[in-house]
């Protein structure tokens, strides 16, 4: 129960710990599904993979989408929205967060949650600071660059890097 972050109540119940003080760092990486940029790319064998479903115009999602995509896009919507109350919460309490997500796409015309009006506030927050880095380097067989947002967790690269196997 306290894990379905889907849940209202669960919701609530976290976001009241956080005020409460109770719960002093949190850590999040929302779904990517609906917006990774390998949306836009064809597969090896010719064949599309499945359709981009955001665009940098439409960062809550496409106007006209399919009945699955449209369910895919709200939990991911839904999910994100918590993850950024709860850092907002955090900011309000001193405490520390962690969002996690693929670090912004090459193309303008690329979705990115960092190139949402929210997230860019919250980046001009004096406690709060951005780090890329590619999960390769940890020993994914991938570089998938990753961006983090994090709040009250200077030197965070560093403590990367620590764990670097290449």
């Amino acid at each position: 129960q306290y894990g379905d972050a889907r849940n209202e109540a669960t919701r609530n119940y976290w976001l009241t710990a956080i005020r409460d003080r109770k719960v002093v760092a949190f850590i999040a990486g929302p779904p990517c599904e609906t917006w990774t940029a390998a949306r836009e790319h064809q597969l090896q064998d010719g064949r599309r993979g499945p359709r981009p479903v955001r665009r940098a115009e439409e960062l809550w999602g496409l106007f006209c989408m399919q009945l699955r995509e449209l369910c895919q896009v709200c939990i991911g919507n839904e999910l994100l929205i918590f993850a950024l109350q709860a850092f907002i919460e955090l900011m309000a309490t001193g405490g520390c967060g962690l969002l996690e997500h693929p670090a912004p796409p090459p193309k303008q015309t690329s979705p990115s949650i960092w190139k949402l009006p929210i997230v860019q506030a919250l980046q001009r927050h004096p406690n709060v600071e951005t780090c890329r880095f590619a999960q390769g380097l940890l020993g994914a067989p991938s570089p998938k660059p990753t961006q983090l947002l994090l709040l009250n967790l200077p030197n965070m690269i560093l403590a990367l890097h620590q764990w670097r196997v290449c």
